[in-house]
């Protein structure tokens, strides 16, 4: 039983036979229909079921040995180029490309349909087959696991099982349907179903999964790649299934990833990641640190001064006013209890570029703000759409 192809040797359900140099069938295991009584003769395939055994002769004849009961082990004339033998059933490929089958028929498993093929399988109560024009897969007889449910597609070779079936398509990939009571027929899942979109120059890092329906089965060694379309400029895809990078261009990017796992098992997913294109990134710093100044006497009085540098890191010019203000704080966040000190109104800005700020705040007698800090905030009113919005807030150290 089996999709074997014209190989030395096939294993039944208790017994098994091989076709030996010079042609000479040899079987062991169970005997209990005589299906390890194989008669003399020059071989070239062998199939073995559950209690009878079939083969292919020199001469293209079948001959089979073992239980008879439904006709099973009761070949048709012909010339046949290999043969299958499934539970109760037997079928044939002829040199024509036809297959016949012969046996029981209790679920159609022996109503071969016309055609041509190239291969056949018999399983327990069902068969399979693929066809040579279009290397579709054909299936009939029970379909109570959906095993006889063959998908679309190209195939090199089918086999079919006890209730289940399973392909090798013409990319090399394995695919199975029907029963998957013990894992024999996985159907594989990558996650997640979309990724985040990102923008240029930020840090983008994505894991990719794969898993099977079912717990009995592990998808083994899964290797991941992009099948079909592009990644943004600036991303890879690792076989371990991290997509990372930082993108360096915008726009709309479809691709598909494909993991297959040792066992030639596959999933596919299509995914789209929308890149922004470059934007203005606006920050500062303090430089030279902010300080106190004070002069006694008559005219005491005390100057805090200091002086903050605008940047725009990003990557496009700043064309719109914004404002920075700058608190007196006690701390190192923006609350209600700092003081305004000072708001400018800056516009444009190029790339890189870079705008200094002087503050010069006369404090009130006896005012001291030694421990405290200068807080700038750049687009205050959020006039500027940024890649990073997380560092517009900007903290001197301790007036000294």
């Amino acid at each position: 039983m089996g999709g074997e192809e014209d190989t030395p040797i096939s294993a039944g359900f208790f017994h098994n036979c091989e076709v030996r140099n010079g042609g000479k069938v040899a079987c062991w295991g169970g005997n209990l229909f005589g299906e390890s009584n194989a008669p003399g003769g020059i071989f070239v395939q062998v199939s073995a079921g559950l209690f009878h055994t079939c083969g292919v002769l020199s001469d293209g004849s079948a001959v089979c040995w073992g239980e008879d009961s439904a006709g099973q082990s009761s070949p048709p004339g012909g010339i046949f180029v290999h043969v299958s033998v499934g539970g109760s059933h037997s079928c044939g490929l002829h040199d024509t490309g036809s297959v016949e089958c012969w046996g029981d028929n209790g679920e159609g498993q022996a109503d071969a349909p016309g055609g041509f093929f190239d291969q056949v399988s018999a399983g327990f109560v069902h068969t399979c087959a693929v066809r040579p024009n279009n290397r579709h897969v054909k299936c009939w007889g029970d379909n109570s696991y959906g095993q006889a449910d063959a998908p679309a597609g190209t195939f090199a070779q089918v086999s079919a099982g006890n209730r289940h079936s399973c392909g090798v398509r013409t990319d090399g990939s394995v695919e199975c349907w029907g029963d998957n009571n013990a894992g024999q027929a996985p159907e594989l899942t990558l996650t997640p179903a979309s990724l985040p979109n990102s923008k240029v120059g930020a840090t983008y890092s994505q894991s990719l999964s794969v898993s099977a329906d079912g717990l009995l089965y592990t998808p083994p060694s899964p290797t991941f790649s992009v099948s079909t379309g592009s990644l943004p400029a600036g991303l890879s895809l690792s076989a371990g299934g991290v997509l990372s990078g930082s993108p360096s261009s915008g726009g709309v990017f479809n691709f598909t990833v494909l993991v297959e796992d040792a066992n030639s098992f596959i999933a596919t997913r299509s995914y789209t990641v929308k890149v922004a294109g470059p934007v203005p990134d606006l920050t500062g710093t303090w430089k030279p640190a902010p300080s106190q100044t004070c002069i006694t006497g008559k005219k005491a009085k005390c100057t805090l001064s200091g002086t903050f540098t605008v940047v725009n890191q990003g990557g496009k010019k700043v064309t719109k006013a914004f404002d920075v203000r700058i608190y007196l704080s006690t701390d190192a966040t923006v609350d209600a209890g700092d003081v305004l000190l000072q708001t400018s109104t800056l516009a444009p800005l190029k790339v890189g570029g870079q705008k200094k700020l002087s503050l010069s705040k006369v404090l009130a007698k006896n005012t001291s703000v030694v421990g405290k800090r200068l807080i700038a905030v750049v687009d205050a009113g959020d006039a500027v759409k940024e890649s990073d919005e997380t560092n517009n807030v900007i903290v001197s150290a301790p007036v000294p």
